[in-house]
This record gives structure tokens, C-alpha cells and sequence, in this order.
């Protein structure tokens, strides 16, 4: 029921986040103190803190994003003529797990002794920075979240 319930209110929260994005982003130090409070406010951030200890992984539906990198990449300008066609994101890491996002699809490759996101023949930003200024930032303000990294695509 949890997990039905879960893939109902994060489509509801997701509907009405371009009012409150911001309010989500500026949580820099800590959860808000009453987890109580208006479930279609800010609860996207802490959502797995709502669960009951007993709750099992199997038994969740886990929303994710697909590409979850892709918020900026790196085109060339013959590319550009074309448009944004490799983003996939308009919200960055940081963003989509303030919004409940806790499966998160990244596309990688080596690229100049680095790590780097991409979807097809467009560069992303390092997966380095990805991992230390959205994610890690996000678990270390949200403890109790927990977060699933898939890559996918790898490429030399």
C-alpha cells in the first residue's frame, strides 16, 4: 500500500514544482524540524524518513530519472542548430532528490583522464562533481535518504 501510495504523491508533488523548487533548494543545514507538515510541500526531500522502519526495498516504488545527468551538457554548435536534443533534465541532481528522486540513471565515459557524463556524442559534467556537489550534499542533509546510482553506458 506504502509503495502505491508513494507513486501517487510524488507525480501529485512533481506537478506543482516549478513553486516551490526554490523554496526546496535553499534547505542548506537541516530537515525541516516537523515532518508532519503538508506532505505536498516539502516532504520530497525526506519521503523514505516517512516510511516505517520495517519497510522493505522490494516492497517500494523508488521514482527515478532517466539520464539524470544530462541537466548540462556540452554541445558543439552544429549541435545546437539542432537544439538541446541531448538534455534530458531540466533540474539538476541536487534538485530532482529534493523532489523525491532516489534512482538515479547516469550515462558515463572517459574523457580527458576524467569521468564525465554524456548521452551520446554530447559531454556532461564530470561525474566527480556530480557525486560530491549534489548527491553527497543531499545525504548529508537527509540521513535517513538513501539513494541508488545506476551507470549505464560506459564508455572508454
Amino acid at each position: 500500500m506504502k509503495g502505491f501510495l508513494i507513486s501517487i504523491l510524488i507525480p501529485l508533488i512533481c506537478v506543482s514544482c516549478d513553486r516551490f523548487i526554490d523554496t526546496l533548494i535553499n534547505i542548506e543545514s537541516s530537515p525541516p524540524v516537523n515532518l508532519q507538515h503538508d506532505l505536498f510541500s516539502r516532504s520530497g526531500a525526506y519521503w523514505m524518513s516517512l516510511l516505517s522502519d520495517d519497510a522493505r526495498l522490494f516492497n517500494l516504488v523508488l521514482p527515478g530519472s532517466h539520464d539524470s545527468g544530462s541537466f548540462t551538457l556540452h554541445s558543439t554548435n552544429l549541435i545546437n542548430l539542432f537544439g538541446n536534443f541531448g538534455q534530458t533534465q531540466i533540474l539538476n541532481v541536487f534538485s530532482q532528490l529534493m523532489i523525491g528522486i532516489r534512482y538515479l540513471d547516469f550515462r558515463i565515459k572517459r574523457h580527458n583522464d576524467e569521468i564525465i557524463i554524456h548521452h551520446s556524442i554530447i559531454n556532461g559534467m564530470s561525474l566527480e562533481s556530480i557525486l560530491r556537489d549534489h548527491v553527497k550534499k543531499f545525504l548529508d542533509i537527509f540521513k535517513s535518504e538513501f539513494i541508488i546510482l545506476d551507470f549505464q553506458h560506459i564508455e572508454e
